[in-house]
């Protein structure tokens, strides 16, 4: 199951800037996960949550699309909904409970609002799992859609074409593929290496972009979640216990964008 025990708010990135947040790695029961967002819009439109449980951990990211009233609606409900089907199902958890909390969401914002579907675009949908049968144990994952993994040639192939200067970015081992540079607040570094494209692209300085009053004009809301598995330490205390329960939530606060250059 996946218990709310407490809140926890994420840091704010550089400068005291609120309306950039991130979290550096935080422990579940198999591994860390580090967080970052980033305000454009005048009003941060993507929601996101991070659920930890005894032995089980809850992603979303959620895009407004023009507005806050769906992503809101979902970080406030969805979780709730899945909670209960699991409860209801021994305390068991499948993909089908998970595609019956997203049209159970689904159909509840109809029924508050009315409800614009558009392309999903980078929208993922996953259930994973470790079977409970003896060792090795493999982690397994349902995939409502192809994932964004470097194991993918069309993706390699992006980064390659995004970071041209750098040949080394992309490593091959007896595991796959991999991206370089993998450590502490790896979702807070991918962040700014986003923010740094940008200013490139529109010939500015990261200084610019980042203290613009208009980031709408360069670049969208960003939100940025890494999760780190780690099947070969599973079982070792670290993973097996004394992992806290927490519920992390963005936007931890909502701001109106207003900076002076």
């Amino acid at each position: 199951m996946l218990p709310r025990i407490c809140m926890k708010k994420p840091h704010v990135l550089e400068n005291e800037d609120t309306t950039a947040w991130f979290t550096e790695l935080e422990r579940y029961h198999m591994g860390e996960f580090s967080t970052a967002a980033y305000q454009a819009n005048s009003v941060m439109e993507d929601y996101s949550q991070v659920e930890v449980g005894d032995n089980s951990l809850f992603v979303g990211i959620y895009d407004g699309h023009n507005g806050t009233n769906a992503p809101k609606f979902i970080s406030n409900y969805i979780f709730q909904e899945l909670s209960r089907l699991i409860r209801e199902n021994n305390n068991m958890m499948n993909g089908q409970l998970l595609r019956e909390a997203v049209a159970a969401t689904e159909l509840k914002f109809t029924q508050v609002g009315t409800l614009y579907v558009a392309s999903l675009g980078d929208s993922r949908v996953l259930h994973g799992w470790i079977p409970p049968v003896t060792p090795p144990r493999v982690l397994q994952a349902d995939h409502l859609t192809l994932d964004h993994s470097c194991e993918r040639r069309y993706n390699r192939r992006t980064l390659e074409q995004q970071f041209p200067d750098d040949p080394t970015l992309l490593l091959k081992d007896e595991n796959g593929w991999k991206v370089k540079g993998l450590s502490k607040g790896i979702a807070k570094t991918l962040l700014r290496k986003a923010l740094e494209k940008v200013a490139a692209r529109v010939k500015m300085s990261y200084k610019d972009i980042v203290t613009s009053s208009d980031r709408k004009k360069y670049h969208d809301d960003m939100t940025i979640i890494v999760i780190f598995s780690d099947l070969d330490d599973y079982d070792k205390p670290l993973w097996k216990g004394n992992v806290p329960k927490l519920s992390y939530k963005s936007p931890p606060i909502h701001r109106e964008l207003g900076f002076h250059n």
